[in-house]
């Protein structure tokens, strides 16, 4: 009688892929999947999109690193990256297209660095940077807080989104 074990580990099977697989950046900072099992990664140079068997880049127009990644409806994929977000949507012939959502800000408000969260909600889409969290709903775009304000974290509770500051 012979008793062995699978030498995949993990429920699913794990399975690693080198750098030299995805061709992007050495660096994923998010990671989200569509409902069709279609998986999303922020990384160093754009957005990665993995079907299963074939890896895709999206870079920003800006070139900077997606931080963060959520799928929203119709197809939309959200990210937020340094000084930008906005989402990637499909064309009518199926191509990814970035729609930048920053030109909605006034030039004075477009510098925020770096966009950590992103959460997709009833009440619209909120994206997380240091210091401010803007609502894009309605096609329209708001900035939530005051200048100045120290933000750590964005998640949700009991389906409220809730905000960390630095003051408490």
């Amino acid at each position: 009688i012979t008793i062995s074990q699978s030498a995949n580990l993990g429920d699913p099977p794990v399975q690693n892929f080198t750098k030299k697989a995805y061709n992007a950046g050495t660096q994923v900072w998010d990671i989200a999947e569509d409902r069709n099992g279609v998986m999303w990664f922020g990384n160093n140079e754009g957005l990665l999109e993995f079907d299963g068997t074939h890896w895709r880049l999206y870079p920003l127009s800006n070139h900077t690193i997606v931080r963060c990644v959520q799928v929203g409806e119709e197809g939309k994929v959200f990210v937020g990256a340094q000084d930008d977000f906005g989402y990637f949507a499909p064309t009518s012939n199926g191509t990814l297209t970035y729609h930048s959502l920053t030109t909605l800000l006034p030039i004075s408000e477009q510098y925020f660095g770096d966009v950590w969260e992103i959460k997709v909600c009833n009440e619209g889409v909120f994206f997380r940077t240091n210091h401010q969290v803007f609502r894009y709903h309605n096609q329209q775009l708001s900035a939530l807080f005051p200048p100045g304000k120290s933000l750590h974290f964005m998640g949700e509770w009991m389906g409220k989104l809730m905000v960390q500051d630095g003051e408490r």
